[in-house]
């Protein structure tokens, strides 16, 4: 059964952002509460942000690897029922020094949770180690995943080792991974190495265990796949030549988007960029890899800036801002044809929001992507709009918002403008508009929208959890362009109840969307 062809709703909710007793969200007891709240609700999907190792800024999108599991995300209680850790040597985080926010829940310090969590997860370590069974878990994974997780642990290992400094200010050897220095790392930093491969099978544990839960309740997962990834990452230390690289291994050029409406500096990412022709001689093996990886942790994906898969805003690696960027091909049909050929015929989530061309949507169209549509866009006062409710092609997403937008409820209270272009008399206008098309009077706002979206032609839903609670300003998850308080929102235990399950299931009986029924479809990716 193909996840775009029946109507079907789900929520979008990064773990980081469940609540629990240890700092942040993880893929323990409480992921799996989650789960039990979906099915309750009649909720058929499960979206996240990418689950990789968060770098420095403490963004899924800035991950050091595209490949493994975000060790923060593993669950200490679980680690506690396999005997690895026991309860007294896990006390609550922070235990008395959490502020709350009314209503909003907590934030999340990704940097203080990774200090609770070391210890405990090296401790659990050392046991599994002296264990001859988890010993042989531990290497009989490295067997299975070490195309990926040989280089992903040693890239770990000595982050650690140079205290976080980045790979491109290593000695030349480690840096240009010289045959010599990187059979002499793996010889100094063995133990090192054990730990980081440890991490990702206790990780990959816990993830088929929250996989498995998620099939018993008829609930698909959904991941995130970016389109770029990180300078400091195991994949570009892995394979510089697959990246415009010069000098010591630094970037030429960046990834970013060209000024627009919002930005008029544009928006400077700073990953760098691809070398697709290099990419292309390669029949694409390391995007296959990926992608393989990836389906197998989830059931399908979102494309992160699908329009980076036409073409990309090239920047200057010295440039300060994104204005001086040039539009560079992108790899086209090539690239999803060679992932045809390798992994069949699988139809994913095309993140086409921004500046989409004809070429763009051609690109999309014929590979069978659905698009995205942002309900938050809908109401310039245009009755043509397309991202109306009445307006949508039935094979989209529709979203209320993503984790870049404001909640709903937010730019419904707003009242001051995003930007210089945008006046206060907009906003009323286009509060005023929503509230005619919903025929709400403004009191439950949040809700009479989730009800337009159930009732909307999109075949797939997708609810921010921050929208189905009709949280504010301070429940947004990031604001594009800024590098601080972002990423960090966390719901609080009490959130979600059993009210809000009964809601939507009645919508979901009302609108006919009912999760798909697993177990009589093959992969819900494939055509």
């Amino acid at each position: 059964m193909d996840l775009f062809s029946r109507r079907t709703a789900g929520l979008l909710l990064h773990p980081t952002s469940l609540p629990g007793p240890h700092g942040a969200g993880d893929l323990g007891p409480d992921a799996h509460l989650f789960l039990e709240f979906l099915a309750a609700a009649r909720l058929g999907s499960w979206q996240m942000l990418p689950i990789g190792p968060p770098g420095r800024s403490s963004s899924p999108y800035d991950a050091t690897s595209a490949f493994a599991g975000s060790p923060a995300l593993i669950s200490l209680v679980s680690l506690c029922d396999d005997g690895l850790l026991r309860p007294d040597e896990i006390p609550p985080f922070g235990a008395g020094r959490r502020a709350k926010r009314k209503d909003d829940g907590e934030r999340v310090d990704l940097r203080s949770v990774w200090a609770y969590r070391l210890p405990r997860l090296r401790l659990a370590f050392e046991r599994a180690w002296a264990s001859p069974r988890w010993r042989h878990r531990i290497e009989t994974f490295r067997e299975a995943e070490g195309h990926w997780a040989e280089d992903h642990a040693l890239f770990a290992a000595l982050k650690d080792v140079h205290r976080g400094r980045s790979w491109t200010r290593w000695d030349e050897g480690l840096r240009s991974r010289k045959a010599a220095s990187l059979k002499e790392a793996r010889k100094t930093h063995l133990d090192r190495i054990w730990f980081h491969l440890f991490l990702q099978l206790v990780f990959d544990r816990q993830w088929k265990e929250l996989r498995k839960a998620a099939r018993e309740r008829e609930v698909l997962l959904i991941g995130d796949v970016p389109i770029y990834v990180a300078l400091e990452s195991a994949d570009v230390w892995s394979h510089p030549r697959l990246f415009d690289l010069g000098k010591n291994e630094r970037p030429k050029t960046v990834a970013g988007v060209p000024p627009d409406y919002f930005n008029r500096n544009g928006q400077l990412w700073g990953n760098p960029t691809y070398l697709w022709e290099r990419h292309a001689k390669q029949d694409f093996s390391w995007w296959v890899s990926r992608f393989e990886r990836t389906l197998s942790l989830f059931d399908n994906v979102r494309l992160d800036h699908f329009i980076g898969f036409h073409r990309g805003w090239v920047v200057p690696a010295s440039a300060k801002t994104a204005r001086r960027g040039r539009w560079r091909p992108g790899p086209g049909h090539a690239l999803f044809a060679a992932l045809e050929r390798k992994l069949g015929p699988t139809r994913l989530i095309a993140e086409d929001l921004g500046l989409v061309t004809p070429e763009v949507e051609r690109l999309r169209d014929d590979c069978g992507f659905p698009g995205m549509r942002l309900l938050q866009f809908a109401w310039d006062g245009k009755p043509t709009n397309l991202n109306l409710p009445h307006n949508l092609p039935r094979e989209c997403v529709l979203y209320t918002g993503t984790h870049d937008n404001k909640t709903m409820m937010e730019w419904f209270e707003q009242d001051a403008p995003d930007n210089e272009r945008h006046k206060i008399r907009d906003i009323r206008s286009e509060r005023r508009t929503a509230l005619a098309y919903l025929d709400s009077d403004g009191e439950s706002f949040h809700w009479d929208l989730i009800r337009a979206a159930y009732a909307s032609v999109a075949n797939t839903l997708v609810l921010p959890v921050q929208d189905v609670l009709g949280l504010g300003k301070a429940a947004r998850m990031n604001r594009p362009g800024t590098s601080r308080d972002n990423w960090n929102w966390r719901m609080s235990g009490d959130a979600l109840h059993p009210g809000d399950a009964r809601r939507l299931a009645e919508f979901a009986a009302l609108y006919d969307r009912t999760p798909i029924p697993l177990r009589s479809r093959s992969q819900s990716g494939r055509k």
